[in-house]
This record gives C-alpha cells, structure tokens and sequence, in this order.
C-alpha cells in the first residue's frame, strides 16, 4: 500500500513541477483540447487557469478517490465487491483485512490516472513550444498503456478480494 502511496504522490508532484517549470517557455497559445487524430483543434490563451486546471483536476480526482477508500471502511455496505452479501455477514473483525484490500485497490487505482495526466501534460508541452503538431502516436500509446493497467488492477484486486473473503468465511466457520 506504501508504493501505490508513494508512486502516486512522485507523479502528481512530477506533473506539478514538471507543469511549474515549463510555464515560463509556454507561447501565448497553448493547445486546450486534441481531436481523435491528435491534432490540436482547440487552443486557448496562457493562464494560470488554462495551464494548471489539468494538475488541479488530476489532484482533485485523487482526493476524491482517496476518500472514497475511507468512506468505504466507514460503510461497507457501499462496496461491490465479489461475495459481497458473504462479506456482509462476516463479522467486523474479519472484514478489516477485505476492506484494507479495497482501500489498497483504490490507491491503485489512482496511478493509471495521474500516469495519463502527466502523458498528457508533456505532451501539451512539447506541442504549445512546437515541437511536435500533433499527438496521436503519443495518445495511442498512453491510452493503450491506461486500459492495460487498468485490465491488470482489477482482476488481480478482484481475485485477492475474492480469496480474502472464502478465507474469512472458513476461518468463521472452521
């Protein structure tokens, strides 16, 4: 839980200093939104607003998510989770080692998303200075790489959930 925690934390502090540093260099124009070839279809003045909403957003999802795995201890009935009517029934003290893989789930969670940003942010970068016109190698391979972490995370926390519970419920039982 402490590398999700602190890989999460090296990326958003990459992507605001990264963010930070670049913002003197940034033309008066920086590409604001990209068409599905990569293209800039859409560019905006340069603003603390304009510049900096991505890495506002990108924390502000993390905090959103990071409170979500608290809330979830506080009401595990939220939860959808595999056996979940199973889990329900255990008693609270065999549900803390679920529920810490819930909470360790949603911190990972969180990685794939501030990787992205922080894709998307350098290639804003190397696009507003001109040295590249468009982004579609750079969105394939960054998009590709979101859903294949994605299709890794979820099925690894599903089965360890999944087998954290049948033990619970054998160790309730037994």
């Amino acid at each position: 839980m402490k590398t999700a925690h602190v890989l999460n934390f090296t990326i958003l502090l990459t992507l605001l200093i990264f963010s930070c540093v670049v913002w003197e260099k940034l033309p008066e124009k920086v590409p604001m939104h990209y068409s599905l070839n990569g293209k800039p279809d859409y560019w905006g003045n340069k603003s603390f607003f304009t510049w900096f909403l991505l890495p506002l957003i990108t924390i502000g999802l993390n905090i959103f998510i990071y409170g979500i795995s608290i809330l979830i201890k506080k009401y595990p009935k939220l939860l959808n989770i595999p056996n979940r009517d199973t889990f329900l029934k255990l008693p609270s003290q065999k549900k803390g080692p679920v529920l810490k893989l819930v909470e360790e789930m949603f911190y990972w969670v969180c990685l794939p998303i501030n990787c992205l940003m922080l894709s998307v942010r350098i290639g804003d970068y190397q696009v507003a200075i001109g040295n590249r016109n468009e982004l579609m190698w750079h969105f394939i391979i960054t998009i590709s790489l979101f859903i294949t972490s994605y299709s890794i995370i979820i099925p690894v926390f599903y089965n360890k959930i999944n087998r954290e519970i049948k033990k619970a419920l054998n160790h309730s039982n037994g």
